[in-house]
């Protein structure tokens, strides 16, 4: 931050009334983040000569490093949290998509491919959005739900600005790129364990129908890989106009897409039967609606 100090001082005692007070001041006017940083100024970012600040006057810097080691752990919960839901997602929505009792397989995978996308593309891009912005300032029927009421729909933002891409965006980075490997990263593990599945099954298998079972292997559940590659795709170009850094993590998508498919369909999956151009439809239609989307976000 501009302003912080070439090198640092001793520290002040933090049971003196004064310090006390100034500490108070930052923590309220201007919010906890820049106190952190402050304290981060002093306790890590010294210049030279002014000592290790965290050793020697550990009283003084133990928040700065709570504060640190909760961040910490905030990032990774924040990184793999929305991987981890949209899994169980996909689960759930498997099971619930038998129940709409589809009178073609290619329908079934087709509403799977809908489903997992919508829900995969609220809980990745959408909720860090919603939980962000004033909503309240738009859509003054929902004030009940504010600051005068339950004090939700009330975030610090009114529109993607450049200081929502410095605070949220930074801070969603680490969800897309763990959205845009996880799934091809759990596609590729399903050949380690096949291996292993069938050298297990080579002595341990009863009859000679779980062994033709085992290696014949599962079939491929192309719906799923529609919903997650639609999922990061339009994650990627609703918020790459503000952070182009997401077109990397598009190729690293695409890239680890191309080779954990490839070697599964070889060494893992059954051969697919019959596949019509349902699922294509649906993700060419799709991709009309992520060029609006584009072009709207970039403007």
């Amino acid at each position: 931050m501009e302003g912080f100090p070439a090198f640092c001082a001793d520290a002040p005692n933090p049971s003196d009334p004064n310090v006390q007070e100034q500490i108070m001041w930052l923590l309220y006017s201007d919010g906890r983040a820049v106190y952190q940083s402050y304290l981060k100024c002093y306790c890590a970012n010294c210049a030279v000569g002014c000592g290790n600040k965290v050793n020697t006057e550990p009283a003084f810097c133990q928040e700065y490093l709570t504060n640190e080691r909760n961040l910490l752990l905030l990032t990774l919960i924040s990184a793999v949290g929305p991987s981890a839901i949209n899994a169980g997602l996909t689960t759930v929505l498997k099971v619930l998509v038998e129940f709409e009792r589809k009178h073609s397989s290619n329908e079934r995978d087709a509403s799977l491919a809908r489903s997992v996308f919508f829900a995969q593309f609220v809980n990745t891009a959408l909720i860090s959005l919603i939980v962000n912005a004033d909503i309240t300032y738009y859509i003054s029927a929902l004030s009940l739900l504010g600051k005068d009421g339950l004090g939700l729909l009330t975030g610090d933002f009114r529109d993607l600005t450049s200081r929502w891409y410095m605070v949220v965006g930074i801070a969603f980075i680490p969800t897309v790129l763990t959205a845009s490997l996880s799934p091809n990263f759990g596609q590729f593990a399903k050949w380690p364990a096949t291996l292993i599945k069938q050298r297990i099954a080579k002595t341990n298998a009863l009859t000679q129908k779980e062994i033709d079972e085992i290696f014949a292997g599962p079939s491929l559940q192309l719906s799923e890989r529609y919903g997650a590659m639609l999922n990061i795709t339009f994650v990627i170009f609703m918020y790459s106009s503000g952070m182009p850094i997401l077109y990397f993590f598009g190729i690293l998508y695409y890239s680890t897409a191309y080779w954990s498919d490839k070697i599964t369909l070889l060494e893992v999956f059954q051969r697919p039967g019959s596949i019509d151009s349902t699922l294509v439809k649906l993700a060419s239609n799709f991709f009309q609606v992520r060029t609006f989307l584009t072009t709207s976000r970039g403007c």
